[in-house]
C-alpha cells in the first residue's frame, strides 16, 4: 500500500481541466486550487505566510542533513518547509536549479520515511526528474508509473527495486560527519577586489557560513543563511555599509602596499 504524502507538480495545465467537485480537498493548497475554478467564490485564494522553523544552516549537525544537490539558501528553505509538512507553490524559472530543488525535496522526504508521488505535466518533465534523480545514485528508490506500463510491468519493477534495496549496505558516514563538523568553524579564503581600489586584489579569510538579519523590501525583518561564495560576498558588502574595505582585513604593511599600487595604476 502506497499512501499519498506529497505532490510535486507545476500544475501547468490545471486551468484547462474542469473542477471535480467530488474530490475532497484534504489540504489548504488543494482547497485553494479548487477555488480558482469556482465562479461563486469571486476572489483568489489568500496567500498565507510561512515560517521556516529549521535552524540556521551553520547550526545544523551534518548527521541530520541530507545534501543530495548543491542548494542556495532559498532552495534549502523549500526543502525545509516541505519537511515541516507545509503545502505551498514555488514559482521558479525552468532549469537545472529547479530540478535540483525538486530532487533534494523528494530525497529529504524519502530519507525520513515518507512516500512521495511526483507528478508532471508531461513525460518530458518526468524524464528530466528521473535523470536528475538517477545522477545522485537513487534510481532504485523510484517506481516509474505511466499508461505505457501494464500492471505486470509495474509489479516486476517494484519487486526488483525492493530486492536491490534489501541487499544494499548502509554507508559508513561517521568520519565524513566529523570532518564536516570540524570545518563548520573554519575560515574560507577568497580573492576579493573593489572598484574603489582598481587594479589590485587580495585573498581575504572570512567565515564560510553566516546568518544575516535585515529588513526586506516589504520592511519586514528577515533572516537568511549564506554559505561559501555567497557568504563572502555578503560580508564584503556589509563591510562597505560599515565604511570598511576588504584591505582593512590585511596587515597595515600589506594594506599600505596595495593602496599605493592602486594609486600608481590609476595615475597611469
Amino acid at each position: 500500500h502506497v499512501e499519498h504524502q506529497l505532490v510535486v507538480s507545476t500544475f501547468a495545465d490545471l486551468h484547462e481541466r474542469p473542477a471535480d467537485e467530488h474530490v475532497v480537498a484534504r489540504t489548504r493548497l488543494v482547497a485553494d486550487l479548487a477555488r480558482l475554478k469556482n465562479s461563486e467564490v469571486g476572489k483568489l485564494p489568500v496567500v498565507q505566510p510561512l515560517t521556516n522553523r529549521a535552524p540556521a544552516l551553520d547550526e545544523r549537525d551534518p548527521e541530520q542533513e541530507l545534501l543530495l544537490t548543491d542548494l542556495d539558501a532559498n532552495q534549502q528553505e523549500v526543502v525545509d518547509l516541505a519537511e515541516q509538512g507545509e503545502s505551498f507553490v514555488v514559482g521558479t524559472p525552468v532549469g537545472t536549479a529547479t530540478m535540483d530543488t525538486v530532487v533534494s525535496t523528494v530525497g529529504a522526504l524519502v530519507h525520513r520515511g515518507r512516500s512521495v508521488l511526483v507528478l508532471g505535466e508531461s513525460r518530458t518533465t518526468l524524464a528530466a526528474f528521473t535523470r536528475a534523480w538517477n545522477r545522485v545514485g537513487l534510481e532504485s528508490l523510484t517506481l516509474p508509473l505511466g499508461s505505457h506500463l501494464s500492471p505486470d510491468d509495474v509489479a516486476a519493477r517494484l519487486v526488483r527495486a525492493v530486492a536491490r534495496n534489501e541487499r544494499a549496505e548502509e554507508p559508513r558516514t561517521e568520519q565524513v560527519h566529523e570532518a564536516l563538523r570540524r570545518s563548520r568553524e573554519q575560515l574560507r579564503a577568497h580573492e576579493e577586489a573593489s572598484p574603489n581600489l582598481p587594479g589590485v586584489s587580495a585573498r581575504i579569510e572570512r567565515p564560510r557560513a553566516v546568518t544575516v538579519r535585515f529588513l526586506n523590501d516589504q520592511g519586514e525583518v528577515e533572516d537568511r543563511d549564506f554559505v561559501g561564495l555567497w557568504a563572502t560576498s555578503v560580508q564584503h558588502q556589509i563591510d562597505h555599509l560599515n565604511g570598511r574595505l576588504y584591505v582593512d582585513h590585511l596587515s597595515p604593511l600589506r594594506r599600505k602596499m596595495l593602496v599605493a599600487r592602486s594609486a600608481k595604476l590609476r595615475r597611469g
